[in-house]
């Protein structure tokens, strides 16, 4: 075991999919937090490394496609993930009779959401930043007309469309990194295209059954172009949907954006998160707790975070 500052990080698979935990030496909760989309397990744990200092361990792993995951990514296996995921938390949880939470961001809300109603509501909170409860695909294609009609650049030909839609895209998501073969460390070769296509079209119909047993926290920020883009512009709106989901969701607005850029939004962030799950965490017992765990894993420096 390599410890740093009293932390470490373990790394495994389940089902196929990689999963990376950083662990403090006296955990009192443990947080499962879903990438995001291009990004990896790493990404998350760097998110919310904080939540180490306070005894809350964080749990993420790859969508299939990504990293060392097996398969191909398309909506339903990163759903899938998520439920392996979750078994995997809720065992280490009961072996070490720590309750279990949950962080999930943008579009990892939504196989977070069909998850945990699939398993039964498994954590004792969950805080959500600004989620994509599900893929509005009819809004998505009025507003990138409205994009294609505010350029005017493209010709209506296969090429001409192709070039617009990484451009929408690369507005759409201007942190991510773009390229003809990937996009972040999704590499095209490895997305299920029409499964993609189809998913678009069934989880737009498919509501999540709600999450009444549930806290849930509901983080967004004033200035998320994206959520407004794709068709989440009336933000009461969007509150009385995330309530229809949530029903005990509480909310709280950030001044950010999507990405929530900015060492200062992300100090709020991290401590409005912080706050929530806090506030129902057992206290400490005394004395570190061993764990051996039947999977087979590797562990690495809290360092190589980043």
């Amino acid at each position: 075991m390599v410890k740093h500052d009293d932390r470490y990080v373990e790394r495994g698979s389940v089902n196929g999919v990689e999963w990376m935990h950083s662990r403090s030496r006296m955990p009192r909760g443990l947080v499962v937090a879903p990438p995001l989309i291009g990004g990896h397990a790493l990404q998350q744990l760097r998110l919310l490394r904080p939540l180490v200092r306070r005894h809350l361990d964080p749990l993420s792993f790859s969508y299939a496609g990504h990293g060392a995951s097996q398969g191909v990514f398309s909506v339903q296996a990163s759903i899938e993930n998520c439920l392996s995921a979750i078994d995997l938390a809720t065992t280490m949880c009961r072996t070490q009779k720590i309750p279990l939470y949950g962080v999930a961001s943008c579009f990892a809300a939504m196989p977070m959401l069909h998850a945990l109603s699939q398993r039964g509501e498994p954590l004792k909170r969950l805080v959500l930043i600004n989620a994509l409860p599900h893929l509005p695909w009819e809004k998505m294609v009025f507003d990138f007309y409205r994009f294609w009609r505010l350029h005017r650049q493209w010709r209506l030909t296969p090429r001409g469309l192709k070039e617009a839609l990484k451009a929408y895209r690369r507005e759409l998501l201007p942190h991510v990194t773009h390229s003809r073969q990937a996009f972040g460390i999704l590499s095209r070769q490895r997305v299920h295209w029409s499964r993609i296509f189809s998913d678009l079209f069934a989880y737009r119909r498919c509501q999540v059954q709600p999450l009444h047993a549930t806290p849930v926290l509901c983080v967004y920020g004033r200035k998320d172009l994206l959520l407004q883009q794709i068709g989440f512009s009336d933000w009461d709106g969007y509150e009385m949907l995330m309530k229809q989901i949530c029903p005990r969701a509480e909310f709280q607005r950030i001044d950010g954006d999507h990405f929530l850029a900015g060492a200062e939004v992300r100090g709020r962030l991290i401590e409005t998160v912080v706050t929530f799950l806090s506030s129902s965490v057992p206290t400490p017992s005394i004395g570190p707790r061993v764990h051996k765990w039947p999977l087979e894993k590797r562990r690495l420096p809290c360092a190589q975070l980043g």
